[in-house]
């Protein structure tokens, strides 16, 4: 005898064409009172029927707001979760019905899901009522950890992994790209199953066994390598950083190298089922580059850094991604590596330890920026834009290609409704953007080929103002404005920017966009002539000085700077720095402070030079005559471009060096160095000199320094410091008669040549000349030199001098006799 529920189906079956929703809510009711019927046993055969049923109906009719959250749907989904706890259960093998009923459902769930994402009514449905229910998502969740404790169990049942899978791809679906889904209560009990599952032995154990030329995976492989990982990297949620921090405090960062040690060796051999595993694996560290508080877990964890490059640099992937434009898990591998480096370029301390490794070489990301996939030629753009120095960029065959490529990746985020190319958002590209800019000759490119108006168009278009998108467009003009081409441009052709100028000055609440928008018009305003009854300025005429010294610095740098401020202050000099920099000073109150400063100590690193403030202060000074001195406040920032021709032959003092106390004293006798040449400053009176009121946002009273005569030895000290090149390898722009000491030290230490620095780093007065010098003894008699430095090394250093290295260091010095047109170093002065 049919059931009541056999024949209910039955009708809805013959009127499957013309049901309307209406009708369909009758019956469903009255399944519903069949299933909830005390007397009647519903079975997996009724639930199929019921399954079988509604999947020839329109998705149209079985979504209408009337009946989406009938109670047949929390049924068929309560029917769900008991498969799946039967499933979990140690005693029990499901039947081949239930595993047929378990497949029908979930196929039915990921039909719908797909239907409201297709309509986007993923927000707007009563699905989502019954979908996201806390049992029901609590049984995935158990089920989910049963799966790597007891792996065993689950390694022969591919029908049933399979539906498994489909159901976490299902959820997966329905809350990518809604905010309201995915920061769901329950979807975080799934993220959490699922980050143990990736924080598991078997997880590791599974990826270990893989065989390297299998191309393809089983259905337990599939789902523990393949799709767990999956979710967890494309997670767009606000718990992602939850995920990603559970990861690193289980250690799981040491695991996952242990699989690059065992299988990068051999990576030229990987087949698919390694090679899409590996790139799951590595899609999912991006994260951990990516949060500023995961991080610190790679810094105990640095060899990753050495993967992810040792995998930029394979062959293979190398040849895939030059030629093919489509995605495959090698293109997919390449992406999430060069992801991670880029993610990780963004921290100034990350991005010195990446360039200090090994396996990198600019080299490998200049050739990257000739894929053929976007997203990877992209990010080899954006992290070029933080590693290239003045000299890279003039020794580019294609700058113009490559400046037009970066501006139409930023003009199609623009365009897109997401304002994003790529996945990359119109802020990262601008934040890329500026780091380039600060090169002259991608300055010249943008002018060159009219992209300003481009840039106008991130101002004044407000659909891209989301987070800092307008103070960096701001920041990026006023840059601009120091290249006199595109200065004279914006005055003749954008007197309509200007009123919005003003519009933004008087509207807008972020100080940065008021402070970047006031540095433009100051700019253009004050750059063709001084300010107003102000002439040129003698750096030794410190009459009517309110401040001994001024501190030049980026916030990117604040604490080093913050610091050198407190010591200058606690030995009683009056010191101008802005605390908040410049996002509520005035560059009124920049140029005053200028003026009225005897010494400006100019902070020297890469933020600094990126940023337009730092310029305008910098040059201000510069024009002004004012004494500067020039501090590193970077581990081995050397500065090039415009900051490398304001510190140009001046002493500076380097803080990443030695101990700060050490360089603080360096700094004290180079101050007090130039006092004692100050005309202002007598013999007689040098002993106790008054100093003018300290500025007032630290102590209000007036107090007095005593300057020390400087001595023999403490000129000496101040001699000895190095002088600032016109660029990170300055060497390279001058003729080798021209260069000083650290010259020298720096040509060998790039040339790999440490063996001949303990030559001649105690001799301070061995300069170009005497290298020069040095060459031509050694070319007229080779062997005979040989010999005198081999002798010089072994008495001095107790160490041998490898007769190779010596004839390398020959040809590397010969090769420095045919310096690059000195008119690259004087193109300043122009």
């Amino acid at each position: 005898m049919q059931s009541s529920i056999t024949e209910y189906c039955a009708t809805i079956y013959n009127q499957r064409q013309t049901v309307t929703s209406e009708q369909l809510k009758s019956i469903f009711d009255s399944i519903v009172d069949e299933l909830n019927d005390e007397n009647y046993h519903p079975t997996t055969d009724d639930y199929c029927t019921i399954i079988n049923t509604l999947k020839p109906i329109s998705c149209f009719i079985l979504l209408d707001q009337s009946i989406a959250n009938n109670e047949i749907f929390h049924s068929i989904r309560n029917r769900l979760s008991h498969i799946l706890n039967q499933w979990s259960q140690d005693d029990i093998t499901l039947t081949d019905r239930d595993e047929c009923l378990f497949r029908e459902i979930v196929e039915f769930f990921m039909a719908m899901i797909k239907h409201l994402r297709t309509t986007n009514q993923v927000s707007s449905s009563n699905f989502k009522t019954w979908f996201l229910n806390e049992s029901f998502f609590k049984t995935i969740a158990t089920t989910l950890e049963d799966i790597p404790l007891h792996s065993s169990k689950y390694l022969n049942q591919d029908q049933n992994m399979i539906s498994f899978m489909k159901l976490i791809e299902s959820i997966q679906l329905f809350q990518a790209g809604n905010d309201h889904i995915r920061n769901n209560p329950n979807i975080l009990l799934l993220l959490n199953s699922i980050t143990k599952c990736l924080c598991s032995s078997t997880y590791i154990e599974t990826l270990k066994n893989i065989d390297i030329k299998s191309e393809k995976r089983n259905e337990f492989e599939n789902f523990i390598l393949g799709r767990c990982p999956s979710f967890c990297a494309w997670f767009r949620g606000k718990f992602q950083i939850t995920m990603i921090t559970g990861l690193c405090l289980n250690n799981m960062l040491k695991s996952y190298q242990e699989i690059y040690d065992l299988f990068l060796p051999s990576i030229n051999d990987w087949e698919y089922a390694l090679m899409e595993s590996i790139y799951y694996m590595t899609a999912l560290l991006r994260y951990v580059a990516f949060y500023p508080s995961t991080r610190k877990y790679l810094k105990a964890n640095l060899k990753i850094i050495d993967s992810m490059l040792i995998i930029l640099n394979s062959n293979c992937l190398l040849d895939n991604i030059l030629k093919t434009m489509n995605y495959n898990s090698k293109t997919n591998l390449t992406d999430s590596a060069i992801s991670f480096i880029f993610n990780l370029i963004n921290d100034f301390n990350m991005l010195t330890i990446i360039k200090e490794n090994s396996f990198f070489s600019k080299e490998m990301f200049l050739g990257l920026k000739n894929a053929q996939v976007d997203r990877v030629k992209l990010h080899a753009l954006m992290i070029l834009s933080k590693i290239l120095n003045e000299q890279d960029i003039a020794n580019l065959d294609d700058m113009e290609e490559l400046t037009s490529v970066f501006m139409e990746y930023l003009s199609k985020a623009m365009n897109d409704s997401c304002c994003s190319f790529q996945d990359v958002p119109v802020e990262s590209l601008l934040i890329c953007l500026k780091a380039f800019i600060q090169h002259d000759e991608i300055k010249e490119e943008i002018a060159k080929q009219n992209y300003f108006s481009l840039l106008i168009r991130c101002v004044t278009q407000n659909n891209l103002h989301v987070d800092l998108v307008l103070q960096i467009s701001l920041e990026i003009i006023w840059s601009l404005t120091f290249n006199n081409r595109i200065r004279e441009m914006l005055i003749n052709n954008y007197e309509p920017f200007f009123v919005y100028l003003k519009e933004i000055l008087v509207n807008s609440p972020e100080e940065g966009v008021q402070a970047a928008a006031k540095g433009i018009l100051w700019k253009l305003a004050n750059d063709s002539s001084a300010r107003k009854g102000i002439g040129d300025i003698d750096e030794n005429n410190t009459s009517g000085k309110k401040y001994d010294i001024m501190i030049s610095y980026s916030h990117s740098n604040k604490d080093v700077c913050h610091q050198i401020y407190q010591n200058l202050i606690n030995l009683k000099y009056t010191v101008w720095l802005d605390f908040k920099n410049m996002q509520e000073s005035t560059l009124e109150s920049m140029a005053n402070a200028i003026e009225s400063s005897e010494t400006i100590l100019v902070c020297m690193s890469n933020p600094y030079k990126q940023s337009p403030y730092c310029q305008s202060e910098a040059q201000y000074a510069y024009t002004r005559h004012r004494h500067i001195i020039p501090l590193v406040v970077e581990n081995k920032y050397r500065p090039d471009g415009w900051l490398g021709f304001i510190c140009a032959s001046k002493l500076y003092v380097d803080f990443t060096k030695t101990d700060f106390e050490q360089a603080f004293q360096k700094l004290i006798s180079q101050i007090q160095h130039h006092r004692q040449k100050n005309t202002i400053i007598s013999p007689s009176s040098a002993m106790n000199h008054e100093i003018k009121e300290p500025i007032n946002h630290d102590e209000g009273t007036t107090s007095t320094i005593e300057v020390q005569p400087i001595t023999s030895e403490q000129h000496t000290h101040v001699e000895e410091q190095e002088s600032v090149s016109i660029d990170e390898s300055n060497y390279n722009c001058r003729y080798m008669e021209w260069w000083t000491h650290e010259d020298i030290l720096n040509f060998l230490h790039d040339k790999k040549l440490e063996i001949m620095k303990l030559l001649f780093e105690n001799e301070q007065q061995f300069d170009g000349r005497s290298l020069y010098a040095l060459y031509e003894r050694c070319q007229s008699n080779i062997e005979s030199n040989y010999q005198l430095l081999n002798s010089q090394l072994t008495y001095n250093h107790n160490d041998h001098l490898p007769y190779v290295t010596y004839i390398r260091f020959i040809s590397e010095v010969q090769k420095q006799l045919n310096p690059i047109d000195i008119k690259y170093t004087l193109r300043y002065f122009c």
